[in-house]
């Protein structure tokens, strides 16, 4: 009778272990940076969905530096980053291309130059832009730094496309990635204006731990 008792315990725990290990395998979390999560990635995942109906995908948004920080931690198994850099301590692989834009208003006076703007136009420019740590800023001081300039230190920071967006519309300049305002231009919202001397194109990369191939 002992015994019986003691196997009986033993199949729950084994039953009770199988069943949280089919509902570990069936969740996967993945983080995404912003520009990311909002126009490539719902695609992305619908697709994925098809091909795994049983497969639960939980997609979490922050800016590039934060989903580093979780695929660090090992709290993802994968993430998408825009950042112009990954450090050394994930492995990457590009999975799309991209180019940031300046954008004005149609009212804005820079909407009406026949001429690109220098880099020193944009800088001395009444700028809005992402927060620190945002692979869009780091991607236009990156490209900044390689023609010898720098932003100054008073510039509005937003922590949204779509912030920015609205401050652009209402009489800001600002630079964010040409796949978040096709929209915006196709309606005539937002003007693209040309810059001259300045490599905004970047690589939209996927990552992960070493150890932890997905």
């Amino acid at each position: 009778a002992w015994a019986r008792d003691a196997l009986a315990g033993v199949d729950r725990v084994v039953l009770g272990a199988r069943s949280l290990a089919q509902q570990r395998a069936a969740h996967l979390g993945v983080a995404a940076s912003l520009t990311v999560a909002e126009y490539l990635a719902p695609a992305w995942l619908a697709r994925f969905r098809r091909t795994h109906p049983d497969l639960h995908v939980s997609l979490e948004v922050g800016n590039s530096a934060e989903v580093l920080a979780r695929v660090a931690r090992g709290e993802v198994p994968v993430g998408f980053v825009e950042s112009p850099t990954v450090p050394r301590s994930v492995s990457a692989t590009t999975v799309a291309r991209d180019a940031l834009v300046v954008v004005v208003g149609p009212d804005h006076p820079w909407a009406r130059r026949r001429a690109p703007l220098s880099p020193d136009d944009l800088i001395a420019g009444d700028l809005v832009l992402r927060e620190a740590g945002s692979g869009t800023r780091e991607t236009l001081v990156r490209a900044l730094a390689q023609v010898g300039l720098e932003l100054g230190p008073s510039r509005l920071e937003l922590a949204s496309t779509a912030a920015v967006k609205a401050a652009a519309s209402a009489g800001a300049a600002a630079v964010l990635s040409e796949l978040a305002v096709t929209a915006d231009l196709a309606i005539g919202q937002l003007v693209v204006v040309p810059v001259a001397g300045l490599d905004l194109t970047r690589a939209l990369r996927a990552v992960w731990l070493p150890d932890r191939r997905p």
